[in-house]
């Protein structure tokens, strides 16, 4: 699991996926990752779209 979100996110507050990500880590989650980067308000999804690491990731994920 990926999750990506800007701590200047005026519309979701970013706390909720730090919460996320521990209690996903807490429950022994290891297959978590999180970005997050400090500027770029609610646009977290931008920047992972024209990445092309970020495809070869998803690519290799299933069920």
């Amino acid at each position: 699991m990926k999750v990506f979100h800007n701590a200047d996110d005026d519309t979701v507050p970013v706390s909720g996926s730090r919460k996320l990500v521990a209690a996903v880590k807490t429950c022994g989650g290891t297959k978590i990752e999180y970005t997050e980067r400090p500027t770029g308000g609610h646009d977290a999804w931008s920047i992972p779209y024209y990445d092309k690491k970020f495809y070869e990731w998803l690519l290799k994920q299933s069920k």
